[in-house]
């Protein structure tokens, strides 16, 4: 029973800390949309954009910039990126 506890509770711990930072990563991700679609809600075209390539986009952003030190620039690259998503289509 005591090498099952050394082995079942450090797996717990690395199962705990993934699915904290999937978690993270999944509340930034919507937030971060949701801010984007509410910004261009008068535009139909820009929502679809956004809707339609957010996830490409800040998932290459996302693995880039793992720390977030610098949040307005990661933002910048995000629009950047997702405009030219919609215009290589």
């Amino acid at each position: 029973m005591n090498i099952s506890r050394k082995i079942i509770l450090p797996t717990f711990a690395v199962i705990f800390i993934l699915w904290l930072e999937f978690n993270a990563k999944a509340n930034a991700g919507n937030q971060l949309q949701q801010m984007m679609v509410a910004d261009c809600s008068t535009d139909s075209h820009c929502v679809d954009n956004v809707n339609t390539h957010f996830s490409t986009c800040f998932d290459s952003i996302y693995e880039d910039r793992s720390d977030y030190q610098t949040v307005s620039l990661a933002a910048q690259e995000l629009t950047t990126c997702i405009e030219q998503h919609s215009k290589a289509k």
